[in-house]
């Protein structure tokens, strides 16, 4: 796992924890692969939770001391996901029963970034995550403002393989156009809009074909498009359904058999 030094991450933020350098402190020690996992997000912030003798985070005691980039309610919820699959290194500590920290998150992109966590002054400010924030009941734009996790294509089905090119022909000249056009109908490439529900599916009503360099393979388009998943995009921590641009190509580029 990316490290970073406190001192550089904590440059900037609003609010500074007041520990020393030298106080207790606790490096990340695994990390799993979270069991909901994280969008395309961007943003930096100071989470405060308490962590057990085995070194795990207690989620339910985790509050936002300071963020930027994203809302309070959307950083802990990517926070609290990511770290319940984390456990600190607690193995030189002498105490024997729970301890409050503070800790420097960074999500970039896809990427995660964890400082060591720092035992809490109890001087921390904590910001308000809104219970119930507002989200729009239909399907917005992934680019959005105000989608704060993006959403991120995870896994597609690869097309059906097509009838295999063969026959014969009078001369060799014959036989490469027919390749060629063999290509031609069995490669292409679609500009499309998809929406991407709030489960990371993709119906098929939910798909516009804007441009096409193929039409008569639409119907592979619509399957490959729709057999897609996707981490769902959030505002706030909650879940929406949002309109992904995307491109896709399908092609049979190989050389002559």
């Amino acid at each position: 796992m990316q490290r970073r030094s406190a001192a550089a991450l904590l440059a900037g933020l609003c609010c500074v924890v007041g520990a020393a350098l030298d106080a207790q402190s606790y490096p990340v020690k695994k990390c799993d692969t979270p069991g909901e996992p994280i969008g395309v997000l961007h943003a930096q912030g100071q989470v405060a939770f308490g962590l057990t003798k085995a070194g795990r985070v207690d989620t339910n005691m985790l509050h936002v001391v300071s963020v930027r980039g994203v809302s309070p309610g959307g950083f802990r919820s990517a926070v609290v996901r990511e770290l319940a699959g984390c456990r600190f290194d607690r193995s030189l500590d002498s105490a024997s029963s729970d301890v409050s920290v503070v800790t420097l998150v960074t999500f970039d992109s896809a990427a995660l970034s964890v400082t060591p966590a720092i035992v809490a002054t109890g001087r921390e400010g904590v910001l308000e995550v809104p219970a119930h924030p507002t989200v729009p009941s239909e399907a917005i734009e992934a680019t959005d403002s105000t989608v704060e996790e993006r959403p991120r294509r995870q896994s597609c089905s690869l097309p059906p393989e097509p009838s295999p090119f063969g026959g014969t022909y009078r001369t060799m000249q014959d036989r490469d156009a027919a390749y060629a056009a063999w290509q031609r109908m069995n490669s292409g490439t679609v500009a499309a809009r998809i929406v991407v529900e709030v489960d990371g599916t993709v119906p098929v009503a939910g798909i516009v074909i804007v441009s096409s360099t193929n039409p008569s393979m639409r119907t592979m388009f619509l399957s490959v498009l729709s057999s897609c998943r996707y981490v769902p995009g959030r505002i706030s921590g909650v879940l929406v359904a949002t309109i992904v641009a995307t491109k896709t190509s399908i092609g049979r580029v190989s050389g002559l058999p």
